[in-house]
């Protein structure tokens, strides 16, 4: 039986989950079979991006053998330390969202005025989140949206990360949310460059012009093969939808616009 320890063991939250699994001697998918979850989603939860109800974290950690008074104390430290991560989202669909990208398998975005939140830098998310600031945001809102943003970076690397599809219109690199030419931009560039050379994840331009009425959007392809969802981020509210008719039509229309980034201009034209 793993041993209570002191109250600054429980503070290291999330990463003392993957100290007890390797203690009880079992590999990620070992671990994940135990509470029916995919070694991608266990692997999200030690990374500290959620995913797993706190009752499937008792069951974990009962099956760690930690002993109940600890177990207790360690799922509300993970609990509270994924809720901080998401606490900066700015509305139950954007949370909502956050929830589902970590039982993704694929992931597929097109963004029409800036780059993906998943592939945004500290500085550019700074800017983007404080230029859409609403009326009551303040200082210290802005600064937990773009940490939570960050933090769900992680979610594209590790041995069980989603495969990823970003296709990005022109115009959002030319005139987004960072002026073109910027310190900012040229930054931001770089780092699309430099993450389209991971094996999980593609980058691709969609020319301006060539896709007028379509609004950004995500499709998330649940691991488990059910729970696929349809993410829309608009101005007064978030539409999240797992209608199969719905997502068939998205899915085409995401397939046609990959089609027209072949003939867009590629990352390096930005630089």
């Amino acid at each position: 039986m793993a041993e209570s320890s002191d109250p600054a063991v429980r503070r290291e939250g999330v990463g003392e989950l993957r100290r007890l699994r390797r203690q009880a001697g079992l590999e990620v998918e070992e671990a994940a079979i135990s509470i029916d979850v995919s070694p991608g989603v266990l692997w999200a939860l030690e990374a500290g991006l959620g995913g797993v109800a706190p009752k499937k974290v008792r069951a974990l950690l009962a099956h760690y053998g930690v002993d109940d008074p600890y177990a207790n104390g360690l799922t509300d430290a993970v609990s509270s330390e994924i809720n901080a991560r998401i606490d900066g989202a700015r509305s139950p669909g954007a949370r909502a969202l956050i929830y589902a990208e970590q039982s993704a398998r694929v992931i597929r975005s097109f963004e029409l005025t800036s780059v993906p939140g998943l592939l945004q830098t500290p500085e550019y998310a700074a800017l983007a989140c404080s230029r859409h600031r609403a009326p009551w945001d303040d200082d210290a809102a802005i600064a937990r949206r773009v940490a939570g943003r960050i933090a769900r970076q992680g979610l594209l690397r590790g041995p069980h990360a989603p495969q990823a599809h970003f296709l990005i219109d022109e115009a959002a690199l030319r005139r987004g949310d960072s002026e073109p030419g910027s310190a900012v931009m040229s930054r931001q560039i770089q780092q699309l460059i430099k993450a389209r050379e991971w094996p999980n994840v593609t980058v691709q331009v969609v020319p301006a012009t060539s896709h007028a009425g379509t609004g950004p959007f995500m499709l998330l392809e649940a691991a488990s093969g059910n729970g696929d969802l349809l993410y829309q981020e608009q101005q007064d509210s978030d539409v999240i939808s797992g209608d199969p008719i719905e997502l068939a039509s998205y899915l085409n229309r995401f397939a046609e616009l990959r089609e027209l980034a072949r003939t867009g201009p590629d990352l390096t034209d930005f630089r």
